[in-house]
């Protein structure tokens, strides 16, 4: 995210991002942050340009995978393998 040239202190700066991510992520604060930090925020946020990686209405994607259904009630674990810590050590000590 550019914010181009802010007239902000600087130790005001981790106030100004932590402002700037309650409004991305439309969460809530106990504390207000003051006028200059809001309206520093709230600009940052309407020149914010969103950009999709990938459109599902784009015409160049491909559809890959074979897709079947599979009832979730019959499905059953087999051969279950443990990797980590135990995997480490029986190494050692075989």
């Amino acid at each position: 995210m550019e914010l181009g040239n802010l007239d902000l202190d600087e130790s005001k700066w981790p106030v100004l991002a932590k402002a700037i991510a309650v409004k991305l992520s439309s969460s809530r604060t106990l504390f207000e942050f003051d006028s200059e930090i809001e309206n520093l925020s709230d600009g940052a946020i309407s020149r914010f340009n969103f950009v999709k990686t990938e459109s599902l209405d784009n015409p160049f994607r491909q559809e890959s995978g074979n897709y079947c259904e599979v009832d979730i009630d019959s499905t059953s674990v087999t051969e279950v393998k443990s990797l980590g810590n135990e995997l480490v050590a029986l190494s050692y000590l075989a």
